[in-house]
C-alpha cells in the first residue's frame, strides 16, 4: 500500500512539472520583461526611417517637371509651324524651317536673363533667327530680358527634315539646362508674316477673309501662300470668290482678285495687261498696280507676288517687265479699273 501511495505521488509531480514547463513555454506567464521592447528588432510599424546620404529624389520627365516648376524663368508657345521658306529664303539642303511664336518669360526678381543662340535651343538643329531677322513680321530680338518681364516674338529654328519630335530648352549663360518643354503639335505650310491668324489660310468665308487682308503686304503674301498658278485660255479672269473657291489661275486671275481686295480696302488699284513677243511667239501677262498710302507706287506680279517692286509709273512697270521677262519692248497694254475681269489688250 505504501509503495503505491509513492509512485502516485511520483507521477503526480512529473505531471505538475511538465504542465509548468508547457506554461513557460507558451509565454502564458508573467515575467517581468513581458512589457518591455526589443531594441534589436523593432515593430514594423514604427520602424524608423533609414536614410542614405548618397540617395537623389528622381525629377518626373515630361512639360511639369519640377525643373520646370522651379525654373527662373518660363516659355509660352503660341504657335509652331514648319515650312521650307521664309520668303524669298530657303533652309539648307536637308533641313526644314520651325517657326515659333513664344513668349519668354523672366520670373527672377534681380537678374537678367539673356536669350540668345546659346540659350535657347531645339532638339534637331539650332535658332538662326538673327540671320531672317528682315523678314520676320515679329522677331524675337536676341538680348537682355530685365528681372520680372517677358519678350514676344518669332523665333526660327533651322532644324533637321527627318526631325519628328521637338523639344524647346532654355539656359543659362553657363549652359546649365533652366526647363525644358515639348513643343507638341506643329502645323506644316508656308511662312506668311503679315498674317496675324495663322489659321486664315484654311478660313472659308470669303468675306471674313478679304476683311483681314486690309495691306498690300498680307493681301501679296496670302495670295502667293493660297493659290496654285494654273493656266487657262483667254484674257478673262474668274471672279475673286471664284477664284477663292478654286484656288488655282493665272496671271490675270492673281491681278484680278490683288486688285479688288486693295480697292476694297481703299488703296488706289489698277491692272496691267500687255502683250510681247519672245522667242517669234505672242505673249501676254497681267499685273496689279497700286499706290500705297503715302502715295508711293508698286506693282505685284506672278510667280512671286509677295515680291512687290517700287516704280515711278505705267512706263517704268512696263520697262521693269521687259527686263524681269528678259524681252526688248512691250507691243501693247492696257489699263483696266481694279477687279475687272476683262483683261484683254488689242
Amino acid at each position: 500500500m505504501e509503495k503505491n501511495n509513492h509512485s502516485n505521488f511520483s507521477v503526480t509531480i512529473v505531471i505538475i512539472s511538465l504542465i509548468i514547463v508547457f506554461l513557460s513555454v507558451s509565454g502564458c506567464t508573467d515575467s517581468q520583461a513581458s512589457g518591455s521592447t526589443n531594441q534589436d528588432s523593432p515593430s514594423p510599424k514604427h520602424s524608423p526611417a533609414v536614410t542614405d546620404p548618397s540617395a537623389t529624389q528622381p525629377i518626373s520627365e515630361g512639360p511639369n517637371n519640377a525643373l520646370q516648376d522651379t525654373a527662373p524663368v518660363r516659355i509660352t508657345i503660341h504657335s509652331a509651324f514648319k515650312t521650307m521658306k521664309i520668303r524669298d529664303t530657303n533652309p539648307i539642303s536637308g533641313n526644314v524651317f520651325i517657326v515659333i511664336n513664344a513668349t519668354i518669360e523672366n520670373l527672377d526678381e534681380t537678374a537678367p536673363y539673356v536669350a540668345n543662340e546659346t540659350t535657347v535651343d531645339i532638339t534637331g538643329g539650332g535658332p538662326i533667327t538673327q540671320k531672317v531677322y528682315g523678314r520676320l513680321s515679329h522677331p524675337f530680338y536676341w538680348g537682355s530680358i530685365p528681372p520680372k518681364s517677358s519678350k514676344t516674338g518669332e523665333i526660327v529654328f533651322g532644324v533637321k527634315a527627318t526631325t519628328e519630335q521637338f523639344t524647346i530648352t532654355l539656359r543659362d549663360e553657363q549652359g546649365n539646362t533652366l526647363l525644358t518643354k515639348p513643343i507638341g503639335a506643329i502645323s506644316t505650310g508656308p511662312y506668311i508674316p503679315s498674317l496675324d491668324d495663322p489659321q486664315l489660310l484654311s478660313a472659308t468665308n470669303f468675306s471674313s477673309v478679304i476683311e483681314e487682308l486690309d495691306t498690300p503686304e498680307k493681301a501679296a503674301e496670302y495670295a502667293d501662300a493660297k493659290f496654285t498658278f494654273t493656266y487657262h485660255d483667254g484674257c478673262i479672269s474668274y471672279p475673286p470668290e471664284e477664284f477663292f473657291r478654286l484656288e488655282r489661275g493665272d496671271c490675270k486671275d492673281y491681278a484680278t482678285f490683288l486688285s479688288y481686295v486693295l480697292a476694297h480696302h481703299g488703296y488706289d488699284a489698277q491692272i496691267v495687261a500687255f502683250k510681247y513677243f519672245k522667242d517669234g511667239k505672242r505673249n501676254g501677262h497681267v499685273v496689279t498696280l497700286f499706290k500705297d498710302t503715302d502715295g508711293s507706287m508698286y506693282y505685284m506680279t506672278t510667280p512671286a507676288v509677295s515680291t512687290i517692286r517700287a516704280v515711278t509709273s505705267v512706263e517704268d512697270l512696263l520697262k521693269k517687265e521687259c527686263s524681269r521677262l528678259a524681252i526688248p519692248t512691250v507691243a501693247n497694254y492696257t489699263v483696266v479699273p481694279a477687279g475687272s475681269l476683262d483683261t484683254c489688250v488689242l
